[in-house]
């Protein structure tokens, strides 16, 4: 994401996707850059990830945050297992982007930062989707979704 170095002075909501440590390690230095450039940061997020995150940013806020209910079965079949994790997933979204709404007028945010949370943005502030994958590598039937 070239663009955050650009970034000042606005009120970011920020949150990774809860699959792996990957999505963590990924967003801190770009979330230091952005607490550099004057923004107001918080971050949405497991109690996990908060404590990750703790050990290397400062002046940042945080709010407890739900993972996505998804889980592997470690069977190496990605795509059944989203299949199978659909209908609960698409419940947590609605139920996130109703919640994020509400959370983004409180605190006037102006800019959603997304890391692979495909429900976490909002039509009342700039969102940003941001992915290290080109395209998922999901079956024929699951890319209609």
């Amino acid at each position: 994401m070239e663009g955050y170095l650009n970034i000042k002075n606005e009120r970011i909501l920020f949150s990774p996707l809860n699959w792996g440590w990957g999505h963590v390690s990924r967003s801190i230095a770009m979330l230091q850059v952005l607490i550099e450039n004057y923004n107001h940061v918080t971050i949405a997020c497991t109690d996990e990830h908060r404590e990750i995150y703790k050990e290397y940013l400062e002046n940042v806020d945080f709010i407890s945050w739900e993972g996505y209910p998804f889980r592997f079965r470690g069977k190496g079949n990605f795509g059944l297992d989203l299949f199978l994790s659909l209908k609960d997933l698409r419940r947590f979204g609605k139920n996130e982007q109703n919640r994020l709404d509400t959370l983004q007028a409180e605190k006037k945010i102006t800019i959603i930062l997304s890391e692979n949370r495909y429900f976490f943005r909002s039509v009342s502030a700039k969102s940003i989707f941001i992915t290290h994958q080109v395209s998922l590598p999901l079956p024929w039937y699951l890319s209609m979704v």
